[in-house]
């Protein structure tokens, strides 16, 4: 009977048809009959397979046959080629011997209780702030969505409290395409009162972390705009109202994919969260967020409405493991969401990425919780000045100690998302409820960690030797007691160093898989049973290669291998460059090529595949109750590893701050003070001076390379009026500005020859000219609500960047509103760049004695000037340069000057209307100059 040969270039599934296949010679009966022995198990491992039909959802591989589902997803080798050699001529020949031996029913040893460990002493002082006891000048600032402290649950069955008797009443809502356990964005409530108080609760699921806040807003519900675009929201949560409200207006109006969810307003009830508070909240925190939360009662009530829709919807929390936060006035620069996006601090606004931003500019970063942290600090800069100062010594402390600089940045490297660990390790897990997938993930998590855990004591003991008070701080942390507490318990279950799978080196080129690391993480004797079938698993694996070793030599395929691939699981492969010449044996089936290979099936490899796949579910599912035990211990110290997690990620943060400096000669230590001056001495923009010293840009740097300016904002010039002709410069130089202010208040250094900076409360902004169609606002509608926020929110502290004001509407109009903007925030006495193209501007220095004129020339120079310029005609000298008609750019001229005659003159009666049009009079003409 002639091999059926299969050629799907686009699916190479095994479909075997075992029924229909014969064989022409004689299979290995040895290995065959040595393998057939039955299974002996606890009741636990029957228990879990006979759920596993309602758990196969949780693996999607492709079936092997009817009987072989949801094969081994833990295999993670990359897809293999397919191979071929002629037909065998050689006699066959007696196949090995195998090594299958019956699980023994005496070798059923039980793990022995874990001895259960005191809290170590508290290594922390009253003076240490919420944030897991992490002193607030170490620290900095903690963004929401960054913040380095993790999120627990609890067992959905215990009965707390009567708090939770209303969370059957809560559904996700139809509309929602993801859950609370799943989602990646923050999940926020929200509830106001009358007054336009908001009281909010995020949850982030990425850190585990809840923050909670209470505001006062304005009337556009800026602050509120700001905390959801920051959180990057994925679900807002309501009592019931109307949805004619400014709030869910403005939210509605601001994110066009975020609808708000409705739930019930009993919810929001004050003294249930402060109930759950007390019960869900780290122990060592409580005592400073119950002072914080004093009468803050719609904050409780938004908790509290959280924690129900949450615990609703699979994400349930274990008492006393929670990190709560509360976001008052934090000592942090307010930077409002539009002014976010229009200097792109954290994505561009060509394509909406990360790449040419301020964060990719000074993100040297080698981990996940450091690039948080970051972002964090950028969106909500440092305004404590003994902070500042302290992280700028650090810098330069580093700076000098190049040998432990360069020891740290490969350590940071290897050290995995601990903030992602940590939040399985606050998660209540029942094995027994778990698909194989679900219980395989958490003992990579596990593995993950105690990989991360070794690394730890290798930074604190570099970091020892560094005399800075901030490292020192943070080897503080990395050198707690539970961190040697939690790997001395963990490596009584996890090996330290797991021995190598000689074994299974001969499958995929010696390619490990996550099934073999899970296999050999547990040590020996921790479980007997578990020995057992691990010592089985890998038996199955030499019988599996025995049999390929008795197909080479049984057929002559000399270029038979034995492979492994997620989908596929277990498979023969041959060279075969021509599939019409390839003749395999009837034994062989499911055959499929691509790439001048070809796989294939048995019989006999099935039935050990199977086994295979059987002992493995049994090993993983005895592998994960030793991992839960050793969770439970590291939940009794969650605020020290909470530490930890957050020490790491400034410790990571203060390296890249200090890398960008090794990767940028132009950069110096700025000085910062409470009040004073804003002076640059040729600063660079950061983000053009990144792009320009890139590999991309190296051919062409010379003309790529951005121009510096010098710049001086004090008490006699702090409102400085910027005017010149179009693509000159005006509004990158005064983002430039807010771009290195913002850079001086991390705490690093800045692009530029000297600079010294105040401490700066706020920027605002309003650059722009685009309608708001969704909001059926026009132009000049959008402009007047942004000025109207400025001048309501602006100090003698803030920083304010207009650029073209009053473009929206008439020129007299705009002009007329732009010069009594102007007027004002000039009194504010706040730093003011103010750019515009309205010459009459240019007369107001002569009325306030701090309003000053800069220029930038027509020649693309890119260089501040103070002054007026001489040239106004910069359309029209744009115009010729863009190659327009000379005879229009000449006749536009003459209009010019005409024009300017006209509007210099006061009209005579007998005079007409218009100078240069003789015949007819246009019914409106407005001009507006460039």
């Amino acid at each position: 009977m002639s091999n059926t040969q299969q050629n799907d270039s686009t699916n190479h599934e095994f479909t075997p048809t075992i029924t229909t296949t014969t064989t022409s010679s004689r299979s290995p009966p040895d290995i065959l009959e040595k393998f057939r022995y039955h299974r002996q198990g606890s009741s636990l491992m029957m228990h879990h397979h006979q759920k596993r039909e309602k758990e196969n959802d949780d693996i999607d591989l492709d079936q092997l046959d009817d009987d072989d589902d949801n094969h081994n997803k833990c295999y993670q080798s990359p897809p293999i080629p397919y191979y071929c050699p002629p037909k065998s001529s050689k006699p066959p020949q007696q196949p090995p011997s195998s090594s299958f031996k019956p699980l023994s029913s005496q070798s059923t040893n039980t793990l022995s209780s874990i001895p259960k460990s005191t809290t170590p002493n508290q290594l922390y002082s009253s003076s240490y702030s919420s944030s897991s006891s992490f002193k607030t000048p170490i620290a900095g600032n903690s963004l929401s969505s960054s913040k380095q402290q993790q999120i627990p649950k609890t067992n959905q069955s215990s009965s707390s409290s009567s708090i939770l008797a209303t969370k059957s009443n809560l559904k996700t809502p139809t509309t929602t395409t993801t859950t609370a356990s799943t989602t990646t964005g923050m999940i926020v409530a929200l509830t106001e009162n009358k007054n336009r108080e908001i009281g909010l609760a995020a949850y982030n699921p990425i850190n585990g972390s809840i923050e909670l806040g209470q505001f006062c807003d304005s009337q556009t519900y800026v602050h509120l705009y700001t905390k959801i675009y920051i959180f990057n929201a994925s679900t807002i949560l309501t009592p019931p109202i109307s949805n004619e409200s400014e709030m869910i207006k403005m939210i509605t109006l601001k994110f066009s994919n975020l609808m708000p969810t409705t739930i019930p307003r009993k919810l929001f009830n004050e003294n249930n969260g402060l109930l759950l508070l007390k019960q869900y909240g780290l122990p060592n925190c409580m005592t400073l967020l119950e002072k914080q939360l004093h009468s803050k009662y719609l904050a409780l009530a938004s908790f509290n409405a959280l924690v129900q829709y949450l615990d609703g919807n699979d994400v349930s929390f274990s008492n006393n493991c929670l990190n709560i936060l509360f976001s008052g006035s934090e000592r942090t620069m307010q930077i409002d969401a539009e002014t976010i996006k229009i200097l792109e601090l954290i994505r561009n606004n060509l394509d909406g990425s990360r790449n040419a931003t301020l964060f990719s500019s000074i993100n040297f970063c080698k981990t996940s919780q450091g690039e948080r942290l970051l972002i964090s600090n950028i969106t909500q800069p440092l305004t404590d000045l003994e902070t500042i100062k302290m992280r700028q010594n650090c810098i330069k402390f580093i700076l000098k100690n190049e040998k432990q600089f360069f020891a740290i940045i490969p350590i940071l490297g290897k050290i995995g998302d601990l903030d992602r660990m940590l939040v399985k390790f606050t998660q209540k897990i029942d094995s027994r409820k778990l698909g194989i997938k679900a219980i395989q993930s958490n003992i990579h998590n596990i593995i993950q960690f105690k990989n991360s855990l070794e690394l730890i004591p290798r930074l604190a003991n570099i970091l020892s030797i560094l005399n800075d008070p901030l490292l020192s701080a943070i080897c503080k942390n990395l050198s707690n007691k539970t961190i040697q507490s939690s790997m001395e318990e963990t490596f009584k279950y996890i090996n330290e160093h797991p021995p190598p799978a000689s074994i299974t080196n001969t499958i995929n080129q010696g390619k490990s898989t996550i099934a073999n690391t899970i296999v050999s993480s547990i040590k020996q004797g921790v479980n007997g049973l578990l020995d057992v079938c691990k010592k089985t698993y890998y038996e199955s694996l030499q019988d599996m290669n025995k049999l390929t070793t008795y197909y080479q030599e049984e057929y002559n395929l000399n270029g038979l291998k034995l492979q492994h691939s997620t989908s596929k699981g277990f498979f023969f492969s041959v060279p075969c460059k021509n599939k019409d010449l390839l003749h395999l044996p009837n034994i062989f089936f499911s055959q499929t090529f691509k790439n001048a290979r070809c796989s294939f099936l048995s019989n006999d490899l099935l039935s050990l595949s199977r086994r295979n796949k059987e002992v493995l579910e049994e090993i993983i599912l005895m592998t994960s109750i030793s991992v839960e035990k050793l969770t439970n211990f590291y939940r009794e110290f969650l605020s020290d590893l909470f530490n930890v997690s957050q020490s790491i990620a400034l410790l990571d943060l203060l390296m890249s701050l200090s890398t960008y400096v090794t990767f940028n000669d132009q950069c110096v230590c700025p000085e910062v003070y409470n009040k004073g001056p804003l002076a640059i001495k040729k600063g660079y923009h950061p983000t053009l001076l990144a792009l320009a010293s890139s590999k991309k840009n190296q051919d062409n740097r010379r003309h790529n390379h951005p121009i510096p300016n010098d710049t001086i904002i004090n008490e006699t010039s702090n409102c400085q009026i910027i005017h010149g002709p179009n693509m000159s410069g005006k509004t990158t130089y005064i983002q430039q500005i807010a771009l290195l202010t913002v850079m001086a208040h991390l705490g690093g250094y800045v692009p530029c020859q000297y600079m010294a900076v105040p401490v700066t409360e706020k920027i605002v902004s309003r650059i722009g000219t685009s309608d708001n169609m969704q909001g059926n606002a026009s132009t000049f509608m959008t402009e007047m609500k942004e000025i109207a926020y400025i001048l309501e929110s602006a100090n003698e502290n803030s920083l304010v960047i207009i650029d073209e004001l009053g473009r929206g509407t008439s020129n007299t109009d705009g002009s007329s509103i732009a010069w009594s903007i102007c007027e004002s925030i000039s009194r504010i006495q706040c730093y003011t760049l103010f750019i515009t193209h309205y010459k009459e501007l240019l007369s107001l220095c002569h009325f306030y004695g701090n309003i000053k004129n800069f220029h930038l020339n027509l020649k693309y120079t890119y260089q501040i000037t103070e002054g007026i310029s001489n040239n106004t005609s910069y359309g029209i000298d744009i115009a010729e340069m863009a190659s327009i008609d000379n005879q229009i750019c000449q006749k536009a001229r003459l209009i010019r000057s005409q024009l300017d005659s006209y509007l210099s003159t006061p009209p005579h009666p007998s005079q007409p209307t218009t100078p240069f049009v003789q015949q007819q009079q246009p019914q409106s003409t407005n001009f507006e100059l460039e």
